[in-house]
């Protein structure tokens, strides 16, 4: 992940009425396969995506990829036609706004929530995730970086 990306999960709403304990594996990893598996959701479920950012060639077949690599992104994985991980990185150097309030609206109206890196929860507000990124290491350090 790039300094100037602040990442994202995103999971099935129902994932807070299972109780699941949202840990992060040793490596900083997060495995959400589980509960994504169990709800046994085709990837053209997100196909809503490509209107606010563009979907675009991954490099591996596995992953659907709407917007950029190195920016804005939001990636699928799939195996076996059913979805394993959703996540997305919001590119905090160019405007954001516009593209993380049509991803909140998609959120919402589908029945998702969203987890910052550290696993909590997020409120479905523009103003509090952009508080988020805001107080994340990444735009912490990036705007130091870019004062020198």
């Amino acid at each position: 992940m790039g300094l100037w990306q602040v990442g994202f999960f995103v999971l099935p709403k129902r994932s807070l009425d299972l109780h699941y304990k949202f840990e992060l594996e040793d490596d900083h990893s997060f495995d959400d396969a589980p509960l994504w598996r169990a709800e046994r959701i085709d990837p053209n479920f997100f196909e809503p995506i490509s209107k606010i950012l563009p979907l675009q060639k991954s490099w591996s077949d596995k992953i659907v990829l709407f917007g950029q690599q190195d920016s804005n992104r939001f990636e699928v994985f799939c195996e076996n036609g059913i979805v394993e991980s959703v996540s997305f990185r919001i590119d905090f150097t160019h405007n954001y706004l516009h593209i993380l309030s049509e991803l909140i609206e998609f959120f919402i109206f589908n029945g998702l929530i969203i987890l910052d890196e550290n696993l909590r929860v997020l409120p479905l507000n523009l103003e509090a995730i952009k508080s988020t990124i805001e107080n994340s290491q990444q735009f912490i350090d990036y705007k130091t970086l870019s004062k020198d």
